[in-house]
Formats: C-alpha cells, structure tokens, sequence
C-alpha cells in the first residue's frame, strides 16, 4: 500500500492511503484540476523529476498546441 505520511511532532503522525485513482494537479496554463490517470502516473514514476515540479495540462490547453508538462 502507498500512503503519504505526514509527522506533526511526538503526538500526531497522519498517514492516508492513496489508491490510483486519487492522483490529481493543476493545469499550469489554465489553473483547471487534472486528474491523473494511468499512463500520466507511469510516466511520472519513470521520468527524472520530482512530484512538485511536474504538472500536466488539461486536454483543452493539450489541444491548443501547449507541450510544457
């Protein structure tokens, strides 16, 4: 199971499970919530980034001929 930890000190740690269809980001051009699917989260894992400097665009932004990810 992959879960995102969060420890608030000695008294409070938080872990929430994450199922794969529970990813999302923001477009970077629009500002719309992009829902991650499949095919995005592989690419994701098996690229050289980090979660937080990686977006991808909506489909209307994709379609417009924008090709920043």
């Amino acid at each position: 199971m992959i879960y995102i930890k969060k420890d608030y000190g000695s008294a409070l740690e938080l872990r929430i499970d994450v199922y794969e269809d529970e990813f999302y980001c923001t477009c970077p051009r629009c500002g719309k919530e992009v829902h991650l699917d499949e095919k995005m989260l592989k690419e994701l894992v098996n690229c050289d980034c980090d979660f937080v400097g990686t977006a991808f665009l909506c489909n209307e932004c994709s379609s417009q001929g924008y090709s920043e990810r």
